[in-house]
């Protein structure tokens, strides 16, 4: 058989690829097996992926029965070509690495000029860099190259041994910094500790340090201390830096940051501070503005249900009609109408316009478990605020009764039997002022991490 991991491969290769994946191939000096040619042009035929070993082995060698070993050896060679074929590929596209692995080889040569040349373009290449770990380390490779040309050639020449060591620690202060970051958020949500223990040395350094003026390592520094300690001085440093230099970074790092604030964000909302709303609000529009919410050309659908969740709990009602509506057609399309339906009936429920909301949470269909349960979250509130009893206490019953049946929705079954709970027993109190009251009232307060909690201590009164 072709092997797995060969046909996944040749399956997301595009049509770019593959016509130059056939001038790779045709090229003696890549490939001496013109069996590979064969086994590659089968490959092109063949639309539907469909591969049949052997027809591919009866193409290559007419003359000879099926071998199964041998098949397998040629998968694994086209399988190494392609591999091959992906490393040259991507070199090509970085000046910076061809002009410095040049310098390299004509240092080792013995060619002054050319090294010169060549390491005068990997700078200029180097300045037009945006900020980031990968930027720091090609700093750190250039000045290693320039010290390994003055110690071979010039050894009584003054070297760069201090840039070598400034932007080797340019290289690790930001690579420490957001790798802990990324520790810290994914902490956070799988309750896994990690030993930090050595980056308290680096924070000490840096509190006393002018290093905290590179923009990179001010960014994830504060970023760090805000999220680890909950300290919003740091988190508004934080915010600051990212707005001021966010032309400065690479889009794929001012992502990773805007995910880092909107995850903080989100997480202390969450925990009851309200403060961070509108600080999540701004990250949110700056995402969009920039499309730096987007994957592969689509807006995330969870992005799409969070911002319009935010903004009608900032009363942006009107902005989040517009928003909904427009932002539709950038969701993947086989989520367009489910989550449009769902956020137009959060609104809805907002503005009180219940007549509006429930006909559209009717036409969610099932292919989406947790957002057919956040429906009925909403159908929930709405059929208590409407006095609906008899429909509430039948909607809790069957929402009960399925949550128990789910496997596969984890942590989110305690919150939700926990909002099944809570909604009994607000329709159990008295009316009027009691100790009930008052009791659930406190017993509201003490959640921590509960998104209906304003709800419900507005329905407790």
């Amino acid at each position: 058989m072709v092997g797995k991991k060969l046909v996944e491969v040749l399956n997301k290769m595009n049509g770019v690829e593959k016509r130059a994946f056939t001038k790779f191939l045709a090229a003696p000096y890549y490939n001496n097996r013109p069996e590979l040619s064969q086994y590659w042009a089968y490959v092109l035929k063949e639309k539907g992926g469909r591969f049949v070993p052997e027809d591919i082995f009866s193409l290559i060698y007419p003359a000879q029965n099926y071998d199964e070993k041998q098949f397998r050896h040629l998968s694994s060679w086209l399988l190494k070509k392609i591999e091959q074929f992906f490393v040259v590929r991507k070199k090509e596209k970085d000046e910076f690495d061809t002009n410095l692995t040049l310098a390299k080889v004509y240092r080792e040569k013995k060619q002054a000029v050319l090294f010169e040349q060549n390491l005068n373009k990997a700078k200029n290449n180097l300045s037009i860099q945006k900020l980031g770990p990968d930027r720091f380390l090609n700093a750190y490779q250039l000045e290693f190259e320039q010290y390994a040309y003055i110690e071979s050639n010039k050894r009584t020449s003054a070297n760069n041994l201090q840039g070598l060591n400034d932007s080797l620690d340019e290289y690790l202060l930001v690579s420490k910094l957001k790798q802990s970051c990324l520790m810290l958020a994914h902490q956070a949500v799988f309750k896994i500790e990690y030993d930090f223990s050595f980056l308290n040395n680096i924070l000490s350094f840096l509190e006393k340090s002018s290093m905290l003026e590179n923009p990179a390592i001010g960014l994830y520094y504060h970023c760090y201390r805000a999220f680890n300690e909950n300290d919003f001085n740091h988190f508004h440093q934080f915010k600051s830096l990212l707005i001021v230099h966010q032309e400065d970074f690479s889009p794929s790092e001012i992502r990773s940051l805007l995910l880092f604030a909107l995850n903080f964000c989100i997480r202390q909302i969450n925990e009851g501070d309200q403060i961070y709303a509108k600080e999540a609000w701004d990250f949110y529009k700056l995402g969009l503005r920039q499309k730096l919410l987007y994957e592969n050309d689509y807006l995330g659908r969870f992005t799409y249900k969070n911002v319009v969740a935010l903004g009608i709990k900032l009363k942006e009602f009107t902005w989040v009609g517009e928003f909904n509506e427009q932002y539709k057609k950038d969701l993947e399309p086989k989520f367009q109408e489910n989550y449009f339906n769902y956020n137009q009936a959060q609104l809805y429920f907002a503005q009180k316009n219940y007549n509006e909301a429930m006909p559209l949470l009717a036409k969610l269909d099932d292919s989406d478990l947790l957002l057919n349960f956040d429906a009925k979250v909403i159908l929930i509130k709405m059929y208590f605020e409407l006095k609906e009893v008899d429909a509430l206490h039948s909607l809790l019953d069957s929402f009960g009764a399925m949550i128990q049946r789910k496997k596969v929705i984890g942590y989110h079954k305690s919150y939700y039997k926990e909002l099944i709970q809570l909604t009994k027993k607000l329709l159990e109190l008295p009316s009027g002022g009691s100790a009930k009251r008052a009791s659930l009232r406190e017993t509201i307060l003490s959640k921590q991490k509960f998104p209906e909690k304003d709800w419900f201590l507005r329905m407790v009164g």
